[in-house]
């Protein structure tokens, strides 16, 4: 019981516990999207904090995955409206991404949300196609 209890504080301690940054960005609507027939592949989570000097930002990525033969554009129009209503501004777009900003206080901090949604082909998978969808949190 003493080592699980030692296991469980050098998890807290070395960052393994979680991160309010990253639990914002998953409360993030566009964080959890989905729809029938879109399925998530895989998601990464990055915490904040330093590599090898340099910063490491919060981000939420996932691999959503196309599989109902939905045309790939009806889908990211769909995300764009999604983005819009969660409150995303939009900073660019064209056939196959778009990008939106947003400020969110976390923790006290004020920080500048990124979103990036775009498609992407799987390699040596004709037709397949993929989406991904990043969130990242910079300092305001």
């Amino acid at each position: 019981m003493r080592l699980l209890a030692v296991l469980a504080s050098v998890l807290l301690l070395s960052g393994c516990g979680g991160d309010v940054q990253v639990d914002a960005l998953r409360a993030d609507p566009m964080a959890g999207w989905d729809r029938p027939g879109v399925r998530e592949v895989t998601e990464h989570v990055t915490e904040p904090g330093t590599s090898l000097g340099k910063p490491r930002y919060a981000r939420v990525l996932r691999i959503l995955a196309v599989r109902d033969g939905s045309a790939v554009a009806a889908v990211l129009d769909e995300m764009r409206v999604a983005a819009t209503d969660a409150g995303w501004a939009p900073d660019f777009e064209n056939d196959h991404a778009f990008g939106a900003g947003k400020a969110r206080t976390v923790d006290g901090e004020t920080l500048r949300l990124e979103l990036t949604v775009g498609r992407q082909t799987i390699g040596g998978t004709p037709g397949a196609v993929e989406l991904y969808v990043s969130i990242t949190a910079y300092p305001a």
